[in-house]
């Protein structure tokens, strides 16, 4: 089964009921090395107190943090109510109620003026996005002129074919994805808007196989065709994701990128 392209399916409803039956797997903290790249990226940017983020899926507010922290206000953007009530009371927690204000919306068409950000985010979704460049161009909008856009995702090799069966393994575990996109077309999306993009960060994550496949779920066939490809991946050399057997178990690496580009 092939991912589905734009104008196919409904991306958007596959992820509302994505999830919302996922909402409580949803717990864990950024991994440190990522958290302090961010963490300074957002800081080099100079925003501070008086100053406003946007975050485009704000999901459990891990994007979130390093704007609030920085004392300014974060008003998040989310698809999925359950996914915002989750993330309000995280935050809550943390003390950011009242600099935190959550809305019930599609990161396509965000309630929010033009220009009435200083910064915009969205970590780990546009994957998920049917349309990015759509999303890119909104965040964009809401952007003031020397304003920062941070985006936050996995990226997969310019090689299509080796994409094309990435993304098959990404879709058959979790419907909700649409595309892991290649770094060449993140460069695109800041390059056409108008923005200067400052030097990738990037960092990976080791994973085991068997914990990657937990809390999914898919036919059998499903994921018979996802270990397929895994252990082809791992027989031809291990691919972009390193695909490996340590003992029994398989595991592989996931890269990610933190991009930051200034409007100019």
């Amino acid at each position: 089964m092939t991912p589905p392209t734009s104008g196919e399916g409904n991306a958007a409803r596959r992820n509302l009921d994505d999830f919302t039956r996922r909402a409580g797997q949803f717990n864990r903290e950024v991994k440190e090395k990522e958290a302090a790249q961010f963490e300074r990226a957002v800081r080099e940017s100079g925003f501070g107190p008086g100053h406003t983020a946007v975050d485009m899926g704000i999901g459990t507010g891990n994007a979130a943090l390093p704007f609030l922290k920085a004392g300014g206000r974060v008003i998040g953007v989310e698809l999925t109510p359950a996914m915002a009530q989750k993330g309000a009371k995280r935050l809550a927690r943390e003390g950011f109620t009242r600099r935190t204000l959550h809305t019930i919306a599609a990161a396509e068409r965000a309630p929010i003026g033009g220009g009435a950000a200083d910064a915009a985010v969205c970590r780990n979704v546009f994957h998920h996005f049917e349309d990015p460049r759509a999303v890119f161009a909104e965040m964009a909008r809401t952007v003031r002129p020397g304003g920062h856009v941070f985006v936050i995702d996995f990226y997969d090799p310019e090689d299509e074919a080796e994409r094309e069966i990435l993304n098959r393994c990404e879709f058959l575990r979790v419907p909700s994805h649409v595309r892991t996109l290649a770094l060449s077309e993140f460069r695109v999306m800041y390059e056409s808007a108008g923005f200067r993009l400052f030097e990738p960060m990037t960092c990976a994550s080791r994973t085991r196989f068997a914990d990657w496949m937990k809390g999914t779920t898919q036919s059998s066939g499903d994921y018979a065709r996802i270990l397929a490809d895994m252990e082809g991946l791992r027989d031809a050399g291990g691919g972009w994701w390193s695909v490996e057997c340590e003992g029994d178990e398989m595991h592989f690496t996931r890269k990610r990128v933190i991009l930051a580009g200034r409007k100019d």
